[in-house]
């Protein structure tokens, strides 16, 4: 019978995955209902807020520059900041040249910024896996009941999406510049002639979906558990050698015998299926 603890977790798990999935989706989904562009590189943003949440905690180096060290709360900041610059390097560079062509210029765009920005960060920061945890602020569980207990870490994470997304809802219904960017979206054309500067518009949404992606990967980083190490005292403990036969036991009732009395029986050579003498079986 499966245990309500081992559901919970299970669920708390695919809360959070879901949660920073969202993240992800959330940004992707921006920028192809606003510009028009599917940014086929959304995932390689979601990687670069990971990398540079790692580089500023201090669990990774870049050459020539070393380690940032600064904690996981400003982490989340310059995550947040690297994902949306490169975000706005690559749409006011590239992508504003092709808004007005086919769909498939555009994937194509943005696929060769998926190889090159990952071979990017594997020259950067290597290949490796990297484990970090919880900030302290975070660390430890919140005791439900005698079996249930909720991670502080995965319920932060989970708290975090629904604040984007009652953010997100507030700024688009409510606000002066939701209203321009619901406008954007219906009619590019008429909200130019209204005097809406959309290349600016654009690169403001582009700069927030990426950073909702690299919020995203920034989230993933301590959410991997560390193993247990292999301690000194754990590889020291005696293991006994292997005997040459079978320990005879004892008959019931009888004398205990010591281990010194006791004798071993050897094993049985194994079957021979072969002769020695040519042409017999």
């Amino acid at each position: 019978m499966v245990s309500l603890g081992l559901v919970f977790d299970q669920l708390i798990t695919g809360l959070t995955i879901g949660a920073r999935l969202f993240l992800i989706a959330v940004g992707l989904s921006l920028i192809f209902g606003v510009l028009d562009v599917l940014n086929f590189a959304h995932g390689v943003l979601y990687m670069i807020g990971a990398y540079a949440a790692l580089w500023a905690i201090g669990a990774v180096s870049i050459p020539f520059i070393g380690l940032l060290g600064i904690g996981f709360w400003p982490g989340l900041v310059v995550a947040i900041l690297a994902a949306g610059l490169v975000g706005v390097l690559i749409e006011a560079g590239f992508i504003r040249r092709v808004y007005d062509r086919e769909p498939l210029d555009q994937l194509l765009l943005t696929f060769a910024f998926v190889l090159m920005l990952t071979d990017v960060v594997k020259t950067t920061f290597g290949s490796g896996s990297n484990v970090v945890n919880p900030p302290g602020l975070l660390a430890g569980s919140l005791t439900l009941t005698s079996s249930l207990s909720l991670p502080n870490y995965r319920a932060f994470v989970i708290l975090m999406s629904i604040v984007v997304l009652a953010a997100i809802f507030v700024v688009l219904q409510t606000t002066n510049v939701g209203r321009l960017v619901r406008a954007t979206s219906s009619d590019r054309d008429m909200a130019a002639l209204l005097g809406v500067n959309v290349p600016r518009l654009y690169t403001v949404v582009f700069f927030v979906g990426a950073a909702l992606a690299g919020l995203g990967g920034a989230l993933a980083v301590p959410t991997r558990r560390r193993r247990r190490p292999w301690t000194a005292a754990a590889s020291s403990r005696p293991v006994a050698p292997p005997s040459a036969g079978r320990v005879t036991s004892p008959r019931p009732g009888g004398p205990r015998s010591s281990p010194a009395a006791r004798t071993t029986t050897p094993r049985p050579p194994p079957p021979r299926f072969w002769s020695a003498t040519p042409g017999v079986a």
